[in-house]
Order: C-alpha cells, then structure tokens, then sequence
C-alpha cells in the first residue's frame, strides 16, 4: 500500500521497490558512506515490510531528496525512533534534513509521554551536530542501544 501525506515543505511517499536504485546511488558519496551503514536487497524487503514503522521517500516535485525512517512507539518504548534520516547528496548544505525534523511533527502526533529519540554512532560527527543545531538533546543516561549516543526531543502533544 503506498501512503503519501504533503506538508508545507515536502511530500512523503512510503519507501517503494522503485525508489531503490536512487536511493543506493546515495551510498557512493563518501559523507554518506561513512555516516552509515550500507544498503542492499535484505534492507530494502524489511522495510518494505516492516510493520513497526515506516521508511519514507521525501521529495519536493519530482525529485527524492530525503530519505526517512521511524519506528513506532511499543508498550516496551513509548518513542517514536529515528532510525535513519538520509539526504541527498546534490541537495547537501540546503536545509532539507531540518525540514525534515521539522516537519515529525506534521507526520506524527505524539501521545503524551512519548517522544522522539535518534540513536548516533559516537563516530558519526555529522549526525551529532546536526540533531543539536535542531534543538535535540544529548541524552547523558544509559542508551538502550549499545554503545550509541541518545537524542531526545519532545514532540507536540494531542
């Protein structure tokens, strides 16, 4: 089933077999190559899925510029979790992934009690800096991912 839902800034498609090839063509820059860890066939049939959350294509027109995953919040973790956000990479430097952030919580109303999380490698500087320049918080307590830094960051509530 393809979802679409459009914000102000972008629209969001469900993440398709036929956005693939754009998608993996990503991984060949070294920024993103580096940031995150590969793509291939295994990934792309669980999400495609994947019923624990959802992986979206972003575009503005006709052109992918983002791509973004979300796992649901459980009865074990009331959190929505980023589980990856990817920008494309002829579209670096413009602002499209703090769109993207900004626009959770268009996509997403959160119940009280739950709240967005980002787990980031300790290497992935990038990431690091960029969920703080967009007002996320570095978790200090014990991350429930091994050895990942935990962004926090309260949404808007029903």
């Amino acid at each position: 089933m393809v979802i679409t839902i459009s914000t102000m800034n972008f629209t969001y498609s469900r993440f398709t077999r036929g956005y693939f090839s754009t998608y993996l063509k990503w991984f060949e820059n070294e920024l993103v190559k580096n940031a995150l860890y590969g793509i291939d066939e295994e990934w792309l049939e669980y999400v495609l899925n994947d019923e624990t959350g959802i992986e979206y294509a972003v575009f503005s027109e006709q052109e992918m510029l983002a791509v973004l995953g979300v796992k649901y919040p459980d009865a074990d973790n009331p959190t929505y979790v980023i589980t990856n956000i990817v920008v494309n990479p002829s579209v670096f430097g413009q602002g499209i992934g703090s769109l993207v952030l900004e626009d959770l919580n268009q996509l997403f109303v959160l119940e009280k009690g739950e709240r967005w999380v980002a787990f980031v490698e300790p290497k992935n500087k990038i990431a690091q800096m960029f969920f703080a320049k967009n007002g996320w918080e570095l978790w200090n307590g014990t991350s429930k991912v091994d050895q990942m830094l935990e962004f926090r960051k309260e949404g808007n509530f029903k």
